[in-house]
């Protein structure tokens, strides 16, 4: 491992310990949405890593922790998965990420832990979607079209339950 840069070990060492390391994504110039996102579900849990955009980083990588030991206790990340254990108040919905999010842009670091650190490839994941004030979800009629601009749409876009 000496050959992985500082950055590279503590990210592993954190899968080990404590189930994933979490990644904060953001755009210096404030164009973009940023979001956070956990690596090593699948290693530690067999299940989709999280990614949660368009909520302050200190809260994201809590929600991620938390959505870390639901799915320990049992919680299964499937598409449209619906818990009001994470946000207070509130349901949130994971939702299957799109094959075309798995990218670079989106999932960079993740995709290297996965190609280098196990015999997996990232494949899946899953966006933790929270909805507006009202609890209304962006597919739902209703919805408060300016949360919109904060969670980008990574999820597949159908809507079948």
């Amino acid at each position: 491992m000496n050959d992985l840069s500082e950055a590279d070990q503590r990210l592993i060492a954190n899968v080990e310990e404590f189930g994933c390391h979490i990644l904060w994504v953001f755009d210096p110039d404030g164009d973009g949405v940023d979001f956070v996102y956990s690596i090593g579900f699948e290693t530690t849990l067999g299940q989709p890593d999280v990614l949660i955009s368009g909520l302050p980083s200190d809260t994201s990588k809590a929600l991620i922790n938390d959505t870390l030991a639901l799915c320990s206790e049992g919680f299964e990340l499937r598409d449209f998965a619906r818990t009001d254990r994470l946000i207070n108040g509130y349901d949130c919905v994971f939702r299957t990420v799109r094959q075309d999010c798995l990218v670079p842009d989106y999932f960079g670091t993740g995709l290297w832990y996965y190609r280098t650190q196990s015999e997996r490839h990232l494949t899946r994941a899953m966006q933790m979607v929270w909805p507006d004030r009202s609890g209304t979800f962006p597919w739902e009629h209703g919805f408060d079209e300016g949360f919109r601009h904060r969670q980008e749409e990574l999820w597949e876009k159908e809507v079948a339950h």
